[in-house]
């Protein structure tokens, strides 16, 4: 899945997709067009939007969370120019998110569903592309934007019935 040789701490903008486990629909539905979030999806949607928190080197971009997966546009900043002491990669921001989105719904789930068996979240891996220009850049946010609308055809999608 990686591009080998490949430094993902370097400077650029990565589109990135990252799917539930087994393609579970965990994160809400699409109804018209219009992706509704479920309590889980609420959760998945705020700890991506709080990555710059966590990693100030992390400009967000485009983003969507759909019923089974996400798609996420980020910019990663010069590192040499940053004060980190330590250099961070695309992976190190992935993980970092998905654990965190584990631990804030097991939270809500023992605090709100105790009965409730929770399983997996997300699959182990997840894709990347590395954005090489602004033309791409602009397919993807795009095709992240109308991602809802098209659900149906969607390679990710999974019918419910």
């Amino acid at each position: 899945m990686r591009l080998r040789d490949y430094d993902y701490s370097r400077a650029g903008a990565y589109f990135v997709t990252i799917c539930s486990h087994d393609r579970q629909l965990l994160f809400g539905d699409i109804d018209n067009g219009t992706m509704r979030l479920n309590r889980i999806g609420e959760i998945i949607h705020d700890q991506w939007q709080a990555i710059p928190r966590r990693f100030p080197i992390v400009e967000l971009d485009e983003f969507v969370v759909m019923p089974n997966h996400l798609h996420c546009i980020f910019v990663l900043a010069d590192q040499a120019l940053s004060k980190l002491t330590e250099t961070v990669t695309v992976g190190d921001i992935v993980g970092a998110y998905k654990s965190l989105c584990v631990h804030h719904c097991l939270q809500w789930v023992k605090k709100n569903d105790p009965n409730r068996m929770l399983g997996k979240i997300w699959q182990r891996n997840y894709w990347e592309r590395i954005i090489r220009n602004d033309q791409e850049v602009g397919n993807i946010r795009e095709y992240v934007q109308h991602n809802p609308t098209k659900w149906h055809s969607d390679k990710l999608f999974v019918s419910t019935l």
